[in-house]
């Protein structure tokens, strides 16, 4: 309180030298103080959501431009596009990383020139271009299997630090050891004087273990009483199972109203979850990953002149079909969580699950644009006809 009377009364003096202020040095305690106050605090707050609804639509209007400048892709103007397009797919950065899969996608799409360039930039350290391209678009998209399969996995068995042969310190023990031989043979005879003690009291407190117990009179009392007042039904009705029945009918209710959304565990919330990962969602750039590489190889038929594509086109076929495979078996396998009130068969075909229904008309679109485009070659990619009857059934196309 002190360090707020020293404010007032240093900001008071200097408000002193421009405004008529009262010659009150506390403020005013009374609400609503003055109706100008009022006035000016609304419209305060007014313009402050309106600033605050601006800068939130100016910036959606930035981002989604598409990643050109003077209308070729950013990396186009640094002395090495290639590596610095790839700098970008491996960045740990959500925005970056996001944006360099768009600008993967846009020059899958109508950027002849780089499209080349990335077919014949073979002498890069570590590996070509292309391939360094096509490991992290597909990485992108195994991941979602790799999730979903993680979540299959039983938990790790605990061991000891040192290992499975490391012995365990015993502690000191508070009884005399475990008797062997044969049980069932009469106890000896004691003979000492604290042995005939020890054996008697095990005798008395195996009488009293043994013998069964007789209900109180107070007991007697509240069950012949509740036998004469409660009826058989309301008897009925107080039992743990029927209690537990009536309170499951109640929160049912309540989850079915506008107040039980919050506490709601739909299957669409936990399979996201699951295919996309948390706590970021990577939906856009998986979508990116898929299309760029499809259409990537779909143009190499004209612009690879080294035929560094071909050799890819079975590897990326078998991760868009596995991924498939994944998520369909994960919708129908994957359990419904009690609190899903509103969860219908449908959501297991993928529909009404916003992110997972999009992302695999992706896949399956994709899968039939590299059916349509290699399928004359499959024997001389090393597809056989298993594969490619696969292929087919997860995009849709008749067998």
């Amino acid at each position: 309180m002190g360090v707020r009377q020293y404010a007032w009364a240093w900001s008071l003096s200097f408000a002193r030298l421009a405004w008529n202020v009262s010659r009150y040095s506390e403020p005013p305690t009374w609400p609503p103080y003055h109706y100008t106050l009022l006035v000016r605090s609304i419209i305060s707050a007014m313009m402050l959501v309106l600033l605050w609804d601006l800068s939130n639509a100016a910036f959606d209007t930035y981002l989604a431009q598409q990643p050109l400048k003077k209308g070729k892709p950013l990396t186009d103007g640094s002395k090495d596009p290639n590596g610095r397009l790839i700098d970008g797919l491996n960045s740990r950065k959500e925005l970056v990383r996001t944006f360099a899969f768009w600008e993967l996608l846009t020059i899958s799409l109508g950027f002849e020139e780089r499209r080349k360039g990335i077919f014949a930039d073979i002498d890069r350290e570590g590996s070509s271009s292309w391939n360094q391209i096509l490991k992290i678009s597909l990485g992108t998209i195994e991941n979602i299997h790799n999730r979903i399969t993680d979540v299959k996995k039983p938990p790790p068995e605990m061991t000891l630090p040192g290992g499975k042969n490391t012995v365990a310190q015993e502690l000191p023990r508070l009884s005399a050891p475990l008797q062997e031989g044969i049980i069932f043979s009469p106890a000896p005879n004691p003979k000492s004087r604290g042995e005939r003690y020890s054996s008697r009291a095990a005798s008395v407190a195996k009488y009293y273990g043994e013998s069964p117990l007789e209900e109180s009179p107070l007991q007697k009392l509240a069950v012949s009483t509740r036998d004469k007042i409660l009826t058989e039904r309301q008897r009925n009705a107080l039992k743990p199972e029927s209690m537990f029945k009536q309170a499951s009918s109640v929160v049912g209710t309540i989850l079915q109203t506008p107040i039980g959304v919050p506490f709601r565990q739909t299957f669409a919330f936990r399979s996201r979850a699951k295919v996309f990962g948390t706590p970021t969602n990577d939906l856009e750039v998986m979508l990116y990953a898929v299309d760029a590489i499809t259409y990537f190889a779909a143009s190499s038929l004209t612009d690879d002149q080294y035929g560094t594509v071909h050799k890819t086109i079975p590897l990326i076929i078998r991760t868009l079909v596995n991924t498939t495979g994944s998520i369909n078996r994960f919708l129908s396998e994957s359990p419904v969580h009690w609190s899903d009130v509103e969860f219908s068969e449908t959501n297991r075909l993928g529909k009404n699950v916003p992110g997972i229904d999009e992302l695999l008309r992706h896949l399956k679109s994709s899968l039939e644009y590299l059916i349509v485009s290699f399928e004359d070659y499959a024997t001389d990619l090393g597809l056989g006809s298993i594969e490619i009857r696969e292929a087919r059934k997860a995009a849709g196309l008749p067998v």
